[in-house]
């Protein structure tokens, strides 16, 4: 597309020198041609952007696998409008205003980030492999997690690791107000993100704080002296929170939707549709796993009933 651009605009500079239009719509189509070509040359840098290989094709760079249908009708308006600014100077305007609008709706719809959902029913959360001691069971459609006798926190691992974004959202309901509720997100040890874990675990916290790179995110937590939901990265920075709430706002025995996560870098955490808080992580991990954790205090078991739970990714497998 663009040598076929190029070439047209070096043929209408010839057309110029021969004086066979007049000068004042010389200057108009050059400018005109010029201008086109600066669009089509930033829509080529922005498509080779796109492109996560660096020595693929000129075709395969601006039409990717999503989108090669409207790409290519996007080539011929682009082919047509050259066309026509050369040789019919009275469509120059209604065709740039044309090429400009068409750029502007077309870019970023096929620039736009796509997300795997992953949405998980009781039945399907019994495929996440859980630790410590405790009990996953299926409750009129809802699940409830409870820890059991001698635990040092209960959790589920999901059995595939997360790329890219990831947000998580789910309906979650504490049943007593010793319950700490946490999700663990971008949870690995290995290059690949993956997870390992040395068997036998108990499920104790420190082990993970030792072992492994993740955002632990915790709320409900007003048993374990926290005054609200908050971040932290392990192993560094650790123990000071990334970003923390000053008010505890969920309720025992009432139905939260929370949803948080990574998007661009920067972490987030909502309750009810309300933004408690948002914080940029400079270094962000770019996978991992995904664990559902609940822990209790000295003198009560964690308990909560959870459904609708979504995992969403930007990282789209063909």
């Amino acid at each position: 597309m663009y040598s076929l651009l190029k070439t047209s605009i070096n043929n209408y500079a010839k057309h110029q020198k021969s004086g066979q239009f007049d000068k004042v719509n010389n200057i108009a189509h050059l400018n005109s041609c010029m201008l086109l070509k600066h669009i089509s040359e930033g829509i080529l840098a922005l498509t080779k952007k796109r492109k996560n290989s660096t020595n693929t094709p000129l075709t395969n760079t601006f039409a990717t696998k999503r989108s090669k249908s409207k790409n290519s009708i996007y080539v011929k308006v682009l082919a047509i409008l050259t066309f026509n600014i050369m040789y019919k100077p009275k469509l120059n305007g209604i065709i740039l205003i044309i090429a400009f609008l068409q750029f502007c709706v077309t870019w970023p719809q096929s620039n736009k980030k796509k997300y795997q959902t992953d949405v998980f029913s009781h039945q399907e959360l019994k495929n996440w492999k859980t630790y410590g001691f405790g009990t996953l069971i299926g409750d009129h459609g809802q699940s409830l997690i409870s820890e059991a006798e001698n635990s040092l926190g209960y959790m589920l691992v999901s059995p595939k690791s997360y790329k890219g974004d990831m947000i998580l959202s789910y309906d979650i309901m504490a049943l007593n107000a010793a319950t700490v509720l946490v999700v663990e997100l971008a949870t690995h040890n290995t290059k690949d993100f993956q997870l390992n874990f040395t068997e036998p675990y108990n499920g104790n916290v420190k082990y993970m704080f030792n072992n492994f790179n993740m955002y632990m995110f915790a709320f409900h937590n007003a048993s374990h002296n926290k005054n609200g939901p908050f971040v932290r990265k392990w192993p560094t920075p650790g123990p000071p929170p990334l970003k923390a709430a000053n008010k505890n706002v969920m309720r025992v025995g009432q139905y939260h939707h929370v949803e948080l996560g990574i998007k661009k870098g920067k972490l987030f955490f909502k309750i009810d549709g309300r933004k408690i808080w948002s914080v940029k992580d400079d270094v962000p991990y770019k996978g991992g796993k995904v664990i559902l954790r609940i822990r209790g205090n000295t003198h009560d078991k964690a308990s909560c009933l959870i459904k609708n739970l979504k995992i969403q990714s930007s990282y789209v497998e063909d």
